[in-house]
């Protein structure tokens, strides 16, 4: 179901704009003062912001489906793609639901944004996600059919190419990509030392945040929706919870993929807690080839994807969370140990009032 945040949330990123959630984000500014080069950046960049008297502008459709993308692996974690409608049942609240499309998701066309960390963890491996990148999408992007968007982030959200279907010029944003550098900043240490240290900010949550709903919101509503954030984890500077971040990715039907990689530490529980809130999965590799891996892997998942879509027996339009669950019915099945993956819950849209 594509829905339109509540009032709640709409209010939350705007008072979060207001009091400071990603520095400087007005029109042709950027969050920090980087490093050399970022005057010419900028010209081909813009920051996510919300204007302060707008409203979040997300694509709704006039329907009542619940529409969820799911995945199925057996049990050697091989893509499961002969399900049929009566191998499994839908519940809502515990309650079943009559599924009223059940189809593979190979020609629907996909909304995919490419979120990068670059704050200084990622010093040593930028260029290499850069490259592993650019072939991935060679592999999986359709030409025509379709979109990507590239976006970082240090202490903010920047997005380095809107969504298109031209591969040219997410190419080029994806090249351009560099590391945030900060000024030196002195901490206190024991004794009589003081030691001088790279500034640091990365605000991970904020930036999903924004992208959700500043971004792929605004994709088509006929799109499957997702995102490939690669980062450490390590949030610093987010003003909104992991929650939020999710709830915003649920609000628009976003599927988070996150690959773990950074220079030192990796938050693995934040990765895999965004991951499969939103029915993507976590990913943790140590070195080039892992990296590799972890994009072919999601590459076959887009490509392996079921849609089910449901009109909810529960009526009543209040805003509220609902619990999702996907049951095997078929013994046969059961018997093969397949395991689904997809989200678990949405947000059932508020009943319009007083004529609005």
């Amino acid at each position: 179901m594509y829905v339109k945040p509540s009032s709640f949330y709409c209010g939350l990123l705007l008072a979060l704009v207001m009091c400071g959630l990603v520095t400087g984000l007005l029109p042709g500014t950027r969050a920090q003062s980087p490093a050399k080069n970022r005057d010419q950046k900028d010209k081909a960049t813009e920051t996510i912001a919300a204007p302060v008297e707008q409203e979040i502008d997300v694509v709704e459709i006039d329907t009542d489906l619940t529409t969820v993308l799911m995945t199925a692996t057996d049990k050697t974690g091989r893509f499961v793609t002969t399900l049929a409608r009566d191998d499994i049942r839908i519940l809502e609240d515990g309650s079943p639901q009559q599924i009223e499309v059940f189809e593979r998701e190979t020609e629907r066309p996909l909304s995919l944004a490419l979120v990068f960390d670059t704050s200084g963890s990622q010093a040593r491996t930028l260029a290499q996600q850069k490259e592993i990148a650019r072939l991935f999408l060679k592999t999986m992007f359709r030409q025509g059919h379709d979109k990507v968007a590239v976006i970082s982030f240090a202490g903010g959200a920047i997005l380095e190419q809107g969504f298109t279907g031209d591969l040219v010029p997410v190419e080029k944003a994806i090249d351009r990509l560099e590391v945030v550098t900060y000024p030196l900043r002195a901490t206190s240490g024991t004794g009589n030392k003081t030691t001088l240290v790279l500034g640091a900010g990365t605000a991970i949550y904020d930036s999903l945040f924004l992208t959700c709903l500043k971004v792929l919101g605004r994709a088509a509503p006929d799109t499957r929706r997702a995102i490939i954030l690669l980062t450490d984890g390590m949030d610093n500077q987010s003003r909104v919870r992991p929650a939020d971040a999710v709830n915003a990715a649920v609000y628009t039907n976003t599927i988070i993929y996150t690959i773990g990689i950074g220079d030192e530490w990796v938050d693995k529980e934040s990765l895999k807690y965004l991951g499969e809130e939103t029915g993507g999965r976590r990913f943790l590799p140590k070195n080039e080839k892992d990296l590799r891996s972890a994009f072919d892997q999601i590459e076959q998942e887009l490509r392996s994807q079921y849609l089910i879509a449901y009109t909810p027996t529960n009526k009543v339009k209040d805003g509220k969370r609902r619990v999702i669950a996907v049951e095997i019915t078929n013994p046969l099945v059961s018997k093969n140990k397949v395991k689904l993956r997809y989200r678990n819950h949405y947000f059932v849209k508020n009943r319009v009032k007083g004529g609005e």
